[in-house]
């Protein structure tokens, strides 16, 4: 089954994310530098908090677990957290504080199992080091991550001469005797502890004496990779569980002014029960959200009142079914993978999804499109009886006394050195979709409207689209102003701003773009009884020229509707009807033709490419003579700040020179004319 590219393009950045984190450590440092490069600044524990809707921010604890969150628009106390949970841990080797092992001419490291893997898998593999040590330093121990990429440790297997039972018993390994790597041959004075110091410190770039600690794992060295006969499968290690890591970072990235608080949870220590101060079952979570509330002003009974208004969503690997051993699994409830998320359920609790939830997370699967199966009723989805599930959902539901789901990716098979899992099960587009659901306001699809307050109104209607292409320029944003929509009407419309309320339209089916289809549920019209006032329809028309999107009679219904403007790169049709609704339209032109004639209207309020710039609902459009420009709803805050500042400051600049100042040292202003402009500010103020 061949990929999508979407799909490929997707499972080689999981691929990427997993290559670059061969330990919990790195996993976290891995996903500080995504949420970095998005705009989250990190917040410390040991600081004060102080947060306004629209803010991202990310806490660390204990190196290895992350909480990364993006504030809501609407009161937390009314519309909660929406959080997707995963773990960053996953089974495997570990070393022990004291792993050098010396003698008949070998040097060796001891391993502690960490986990659940299965111990076969490592065998006669090509084996680095991965995870963290801590150095002495001038102002006390630092802790650095480590890491070495190529092979120095093995695990090797007897020959079957010497394990005649192998094929029969299976491959098995005494854990105290027969686990230890081996690192390399001792010479007849060699100290192995010598040596593996040596090996760290080479690493680190620091003198074995600094090395205090370290927490190490062996790792397999070989990277990722997709395989199959149209390359359909990914295989890798930790794909239990940063395929969920990954998923639930993807979600939290595309989500954009969010009605609800959406916390992404990265977990470590889940394979060994999530009871650490940084575990699910530890108290980062409810420390991280109860500080939220905090910093958002709600006191201990609206507190209770968000959490009342949560979802959990706890995101795991799950068992696929095997085809080769089909009496492992339950004949009703395989989960096959490219089916879709596996919704966890069990009767005796050991995993908290409920009916409600269960219902509650196919209707998001639903709304984004994603494939789902009905809820897995077993003790572990798809497996007998004898098999025992751990208790994942349970104590995160007790502690965060919110709604859970517990689901789940189909992999095949867990727990093992390099699993296998299939590239069509779109996890980050259900979960996207949990991250931006609001159960108090609910439209026929996408994502709900968003109102703009009248003081951001008032701000960016005294600010050009050219003062706003430049400021977004400067924090690196060059694909914001939307091509092929200039203004309908000849004389310079007034300027305006509001939130983007996205249609989408593709290329015409005949089979689908017919008059009938104006009739559907899923329509132009249907859309705009769903615009709110103030919004700005922003039409994704593929630059289309020569069918009409929309004509007099739905623009007068838009501007009944009190609808700010219509921004497209398509075109109208009755145009002087058009012009007499008086609603402000930004197009590309007109033509007489009506929109099926050459396109299909699929829906509303999801992410759109309109003229070129990427729109998602609820970002911010300022339209003017010279176009629209567009603003991430993220970045509204910062934007609108420097935006009245510098048009402040040119406004200055233009008297200077209507006063025959000369440019050069005006603008861009030298240091002298710097002075002068603070001068006229504080004389302003």
């Amino acid at each position: 089954m061949p990929l999508t590219r979407s799909a490929r393009d997707t499972a080689l950045d999981l691929i990427s994310f997993i290559d670059a984190s061969p330990s919990p450590w790195h996993a976290v440092a891995s996903v500080e530098q995504r949420l970095k490069a998005q705009g989250y600044t990190p917040l410390e524990e040991g600081a004060r908090w102080t947060l306004a809707p629209g803010a991202r921010h990310y806490v660390v604890r204990g190196g290895a677990s992350l909480i990364a969150f993006v504030a809501g628009s609407r009161p937390l106390a009314e519309a909660g957290f929406r959080i997707v949970g995963a773990h960053t841990d996953s089974p495997g080797l570990r070393l022990k504080p004291r792993p050098a092992l010396g003698g008949d001419g070998l040097a060796r490291l001891a391993v502690e199992v960490y986990g659940g893997p299965i111990l076969a898998t490592f065998a006669d593999r090509d084996l680095g080091l991965a995870g963290r040590v801590v150095l002495r330093g001038a102002t006390g121990p630092q802790a650095l991550l480590l890491r070495i990429g190529r092979p120095v440790l093995r695990l090797p297997n007897l020959a079957i001469h010497m394990n005649r039972e192998v094929n029969e018993s299976g491959l098995k390994f005494d854990k105290q005797t027969e686990l230890p790597l081996m690192l390399g041959l001792l010479g007849k004075d060699d100290d192995a502890e010598a040596g593996f110091r040596s090996l760290l410190a080479d690493a680190a770039q620091v003198a074995p004496a600094d090395l205090l600690s370290w927490e190490l794992a062996a790792y397999d060295v070989q990277p990722g990779s997709l395989w199959g006969a149209d390359e359909e499968f990914i295989a890798s290690r930790q794909l239990d569980n940063l395929a969920s890591c990954h998923a639930a970072l993807t979600a939290l990235a595309a989500t954009q002014g969010p009605a609800a608080t959406c916390v992404a949870a990265l977990f470590d220590h889940e394979e060994v029960g999530s009871e650490s101060a940084a575990g699910a079952g530890g108290s980062f979570v409810t420390d991280v959200l109860a500080r939220i509330g905090l910093a958002l002003g709600l006191d201990e009974e609206d507190r209770r009142r968000a959490l009342a208004q949560s979802f959990f969503v706890s995101a795991d690997m799950a068992h696929a079914y095997h085809p080769n051993f089909p009496a492992a699994f339950e004949p009703g409830h395989k989960v096959r993978v490219n089916g879709g998320p596996v919704i966890k359920s069990n009767a005796n609790q050991r995993y908290a999804t409920e009916a409600a939830t269960a219902a509650r997370f196919m209707a998001a699967c639903q709304q984004a499109g994603v494939p789902f199966p009905a809820v897995r009723a077993s003790r572990q989805p798809g497996l007998r009886q004898h098999h025992r599930p751990h208790r994942r959902g349970s104590p995160r539901h007790r502690q965060r006394r919110c709604r859970l789901a517990d689901v789940g990716h189909a992999q095949r098979p867990r727990k093992r050195r390099r699993a296998g899992s299939c590239l069509h099960d779109r996890g980050p587009g259900c979960l996207l979709r949990e991250l931006n659901d609001d159960p108090t306001r609910r439209t026929p699809m996408g994502i709900d409207p968003l109102p703009l307050d009248a003081d951001t109104i008032r701000a960016l209607s005294g600010v050009t689209t050219a003062t706003l292409t430049t400021v977004l320029l400067k924090k690196g944003l060059r694909n914001v102003w939307i091509r092929r929509s200039r203004p309908l009407h000849a004389a310079a419309p007034q300027r305006l701003v509001g939130r983007a309320f996205t249609l989408r339209f593709v290329p015409a089916r005949e089979d689908l773009a017919t008059p009938a289809s104006w009739g559907s549920p899923i329509s132009t019209r249907a859309a705009i009884e769903a615009m709110p006032a103030g919004c700005i329809a922003v039409v994704d028309a593929m630059g289309v020229a020569d069918a009409g999107i929309f004509g007099d009679i739905l623009c007068s219904r838009m501007k009944k509707r009190g609808v700010a403007a219509l921004v497209t790169d398509g075109v109208v049709r009755d145009v002087g009807g058009v012009m007499g609704t008086g609603l402000p339209v930004w197009c590309n032109g007109v033509a007489a033709p009506p929109s099926v004639a050459g396109l299909t209207f699929v829906g509303w309020q999801e992410p759109i490419g309109c003229g070129g710039v990427a729109v998602f609902p609820n970002d911010v459009v300022v339209a003017d003579a010279d176009g629209a420009v567009l603003i991430p709803a993220a970045l509204l805050a910062d934007v609108i700040a420097e935006s009245v500042e510098q048009e402040r400051f040119e406004g200055w600049i233009m008297a200077e020179v209507a006063a025959g100042v000369p440019l050069p040292g005006l603008y861009p202003p030298n240091e002298e004319a710097r002075a002068r402009y603070a001068a006229w500010v504080a004389r302003q103020t």
